[in-house]
């Protein structure tokens, strides 16, 4: 490719065969999807170029699946009147073409659009994928903070709001334990939050704000 100026977000190794590597760039098209994949003598196995259905896609954070397909999340603009939607997309890591991509539909109303930004995913050993973000509109004192599952073949099953939100909150993290439970790593005010829930259903378990002392928080 040429004529374009490329920036890489994520790296994903494929085990004793080099890295993928996840990123955009802009041409006159507008922005896009750059998925390169790179083998550990450094040649150039594939490069591909994706786009469609949005108007620009930035990866967040990528990994492969149990089947050693690679998932990527991505903060991505559907349409300019709604803004950004939580997207996720898997590619066949052999040939880096997609096989399937998802977005979420705009969780706020006609006249509130959210801007709703992912920052963590994770899979099971069922190849569920788990996200979690951000999703706000300053102008309508609208924040808020979403976990959300989507199936190995980018079903939706659900999406929950967390319990804290404002406009000093922010969800993080997320990740999940060998029994299925989901714990999610956020903040409200100035306090540091922790929820734990079941991952089949996303109902609560238990929340716990961290307190002791001058808590601050980090992936």
């Amino acid at each position: 490719f040429t004529d374009c100026n490329d920036r890489y977000f994520n790296i994903v190794p494929i085990e004793n065969n080099g890295a993928i590597f996840i990123g955009e760039f802009d041409d006159i098209t507008g922005t896009q999807v750059r998925i390169k994949r790179i083998d550990r003598s450094g040649t150039l196995l594939w490069q591909h170029y994706w786009i469609s259905p949005f108007l620009s896609a930035q990866p967040v954070k990528s990994m492969l699946d149990n089947n050693g397909d690679l998932v990527v999340g991505f903060s991505a603009t559907v349409d300019i009147t709604d803004q950004e939607d939580f997207a996720i997309a898997k590619f066949d890591t052999s040939s880096g073409f997609l096989d399937w991509h998802f977005e979420l539909p705009d969780g706020g109303s006609v006249s509130n659009s959210l801007s709703e930004i992912l920052t963590s995913l994770t899979i099971d050993a069922s190849n569920n994928i788990y996200g979690v973000g951000t999703a706000t509109n300053s102008s309508a004192g609208i924040f808020k903070n979403y976990f959300f599952k989507v199936d190995e073949t980018g079903n939706l099953d659900y999406r929950m709001e967390s319990s804290y939100s404002g406009i000093n909150s922010n969800n993080l993290s997320l990740q999940l334990d060998n029994v299925g439970n989901l714990y999610t790593l956020g903040f409200t005010g100035s306090q540091p939050v922790i929820e734990k829930r079941e991952s089949s259903s996303g109902n609560l378990i238990w929340s716990e704000e961290v307190t002791k002392d001058t808590a601050v928080l980090s992936n």
